[in-house]
C-alpha cells in the first residue's frame, strides 16, 4: 500500500496541472488575432478593387525629347509646320535609338521614324547623313506621296544640320 499511497498524490496533481496548462494555452490563443493569421478569401469585388489599385501594366511612358534628338532634327519643335504638316509631338531618342515624330493635318495623322542607318531590315523611303527615315500609321493610302514629301523635308533638315 505504500506504493499506491505514494502514487495517489501524484495522480491527484495531474488533473489540476493539465487544467492549468490548458487554461494558459487558451489564454495565449485568445490573445492571437486569428483573422490576421488566416484572412478570409477575397470576394470578387475585392479582387477587382485590388487589381485596379495595383495595375500590372506600368503607366504609359511620357515622350522625351532629348538634346541629342533636338540637335539631330535641327531644333524641330512641336507646333512647327513641315511640308504643310504640323508636328504634334517628338519622342526620342527612345531605347532602340529611334526618334518618333508625330504629324497631323486636318483629320489625318502619321508618324515619321528616324533610325540609325541599317537598324531595320527593310529599305527606308528616305535617308540622311547616316539615318534612315520611315513612316507608319498613314490613315489614307492617297496621302503616301504627301508623307514622302514630309520625309524628304525631314531628311533635308537632318542633312543641313550636319553642315
Amino acid at each position: 500500500m505504500t506504493d499506491a499511497a505514494s502514487t495517489l498524490p501524484r495522480a491527484s496533481l495531474i488533473a489540476p496541472a493539465t487544467l492549468l496548462v490548458v487554461s494558459l494555452l487558451g489564454l495565449a490563443l485568445a490573445r492571437i488575432d486569428l483573422a490576421e493569421l488566416f484572412p478570409p478569401p477575397p470576394t470578387q469585388a475585392a479582387a477587382v478593387d485590388a487589381a485596379q489599385a495595383h495595375p500590372t501594366e506600368p503607366p504609359p511612358r511620357q515622350p522625351v525629347y532629348t538634346d541629342e534628338a533636338r540637335a539631330l532634327l535641327d531644333n524641330l519643335t512641336a507646333g512647327e509646320q513641315l511640308a504643310g504638316w504640323q508636328v504634334i509631338e517628338i519622342d526620342g531618342v527612345v531605347d532602340d535609338g529611334e526618334i518618333l515624330i508625330r504629324f497631323s493635318r486636318e483629320d489625318a495623322k502619321f508618324t515619321a521614324v528616324v533610325t540609325p542607318h541599317g537598324s531595320r531590315p527593310h529599305q527606308p523611303p528616305a535617308q540622311a547623313d547616316g539615318y534612315d527615315l520611315f513612316y507608319n500609321r498613314v490613315e489614307r493610302p492617297e496621302q503616301e506621296a504627301e508623307v514622302l514629301t514630309v520625309l524628304t523635308a525631314l531628311a533635308a533638315r537632318i542633312q543641313n544640320r550636319a553642315h
